[in-house]
Parts: C-alpha cells; sequence; structure tokens
C-alpha cells in the first residue's frame, strides 16, 4: 500500500478479495477517521496491531480469512463505536480477553451520516429548461426551486447463520455482530451479558479448547467416580447374605446328624471309626 496517499481524511477501506501478504500496514493508522476496514480474504499475516485502538470511530472490522496469528490484543476492547467484528478463519490463539464483553456493539451509537455521506443538490429552471447540479453550491444566479439530497450509502459482507449476506446503508446503524470462529483460541468464552448474550456457538465454532456458555462443552473437570449401587441394591444384597448362611449352617447341621445317626445305627462303622481315631489321635490312647 503506497505511504504517499492522504489517510487522513479516508473513511471507507475495502480491500478484500485480493492478494495482500505480510502485516497489516501501517499507513493505515493514520486513518483517524476510519468507519469500515475490511481486509478479509487476503493472505495478510502478523498479528493484530496494538493501533488499531486509535480508530475511534471504527464501526465495522472484518478480517477474515488471512493468516493471522498471535493473541487477539485488548486494544479491540477500546473500539467504542465497533458494531460488527469479524475475526474468523485465521490462526489467532490464546484466551479471549474478558473485556470484549463490556463492548455495546452499536447499541449506544446515535444516528448520524457515517453510513451515508449526504451531497446537496437542487434543480433550477430557466427558459422552460430543467439543470440539475449535484456540486458545491455555486452558480446561484438561477432560481433555485428544490433542494433534494442523494445518499452514497456504505456497504459492508457479513455472515450470518452460515449465509453470506450484503447489508448497505441505514441498515448497518440497526446490525451488530461477531466471530471469533475457525481459530485456535482456547479457555471461557466471554461472558454472556448485554450484547454477548445474543451470540451463538457459531460465533465461536471451530476453537477445540474454547469452552463455557454458549458453548456445550463446560469449564469445570468432572472427575468420573465409579458408579455405587443404588440403596435398593444394598437391600437385596443384604438379604442374600441372610438366605445363604442359614442355607449353609442348616445344611452343615442335617449333614452333621446325619452322620451321627448313621454310626448310632451302624456299630461296624462306629467300630471302624473309634479304631481310626484311637490309631492315629495320641490323645485318645
Amino acid at each position: 500500500m503506497p505511504y504517499c496517499v492522504n489517510f487522513s481524511s479516508l473513511r471507507y477501506l475495502h480491500l478484500q478479495d485480493n492478494e495482500f501478504t505480510g502485516p497489516i500496514p501501517n499507513v493505515i493508522s493514520r486513518s483517524s477517521s476510519l468507519v469500515t476496514l475490511d481486509v478479509r480474504d487476503n493472505k495478510l499475516s502478523g498479528g493484530i496491531p496494538s493501533w488499531i485502538s486509535s480508530f475511534s470511530k471504527l464501526r465495522i472490522l472484518l478480517l477474515k480469512g488471512n493468516n493471522l496469528e498471535g493473541s487477539i490484543p485488548f486494544q479491540l476492547c477500546q473500539l467504542n463505536s465497533i458494531s460488527i467484528m469479524d475475526l474468523s478463519h485465521n490462526k489467532l490463539f490464546g484466551s479471549i480477553p474478558s473485556c470484549l464483553s463490556n463492548i455495546t456493539f452499536g447499541r449506544k451509537c446515535a444516528l448520524d451520516d457515517t453510513f451515508g455521506t449526504r451531497e446537496y443538490g437542487w434543480t433550477t429552471y430557466r427558459s422552460s429548461r430543467t439543470y440539475s447540479h449535484e456540486n458545491q453550491l455555486e452558480l446561484l444566479q438561477y432560481v433555485v426551486a428544490d433542494y433534494y439530497t442523494s445518499d452514497e450509502e456504505a456497504e459492508a459482507e457479513f455472515i450470518t447463520k452460515s449465509r453470506s449476506e450484503s447489508y448497505k446503508g441505514n441498515i448497518l446503524y440497526f446490525m451488530s455482530g461477531m466471530d471469533l470462529s475457525w481459530n485456535k483460541l482456547t479457555g471461557r468464552a466471554p461472558e454472556r451479558k448485554a450484547q454477548f448474550a445474543t451470540f451463538e456457538e457459531n460465533s465461536y465454532k471451530g476453537n477445540s479448547f474454547l469452552c463455557g456458555p454458549p458453548l456445550e462443552r463446560s469449564c469445570t473437570i468432572t472427575r468420573v467416580l465409579p458408579s455405587l449401587p443404588p440403596s435398593s441394591d444394598y437391600g437385596e444384597l443384604d438379604s442374600f447374605k441372610i438366605i445363604f448362611f442359614w442355607s449353609f449352617g442348616g445344611s452343615y447341621v442335617v449333614a452333621f446328624l446325619g452322620v451321627i445317626s448313621f454310626l448310632y445305627f451302624n456299630p461296624y462303622y462306629r467300630g471302624l471309626l473309634f479304631s481310626f481315631i484311637e490309631a492315629h489321635v495320641p490323645s485318645f490312647r
């Protein structure tokens, strides 16, 4: 971008869909009156410059589709007039500055001629002919019959709900939005207050390590504990133990009494048992 250009009165800068490379030129910082900065879909690299906070009148910032990297500078929080901010499809990393949630995104901006430059003209009558004039008020020898205005409108393109739409003129006063999708951002999404409460999950989509509302991913790390049986299962387990012990005890008693009865009614086997005991147990000798 040539440095010899006078940028002091520049208001609308549209450089989208080109092959520009390198960092965002510092020469743009001279444009203190800048309202729209659109450099989408180029091959710009480097970080978002800190001098961007000097654009006190900036309302539309479109940096989508470049190779910008580094963290999101907190200076963006100083863009008090910003309405639309698109930083998507870059390589930005780190956390999102919490101060971004303090931006009103156009809610406090009064209507003026920001998005429509107004030119004054008039029609005149002379010798049954009509003349038009759309320049500075001069050559007033003609009789002024009527005043009228014509607007040169600003235009911006913004993606909402996966659709690319072009907006022009006064409707831009009522639009606001932010898109940080498809970067490498981490941490918690900005607090959902004021205008940030209206931003949906699509504004943060494609950042695998972002968490918190409106994203489904929670920022709280939960430990998975082994599941314990319900209280009703404890009762069933106790009942099973009681039945098992009673059954085992009863079977033992029945078996013992059966052996005693068998020996009582069979003297031969009773004699063999006592002989075996006397032969192998010393205390019975």
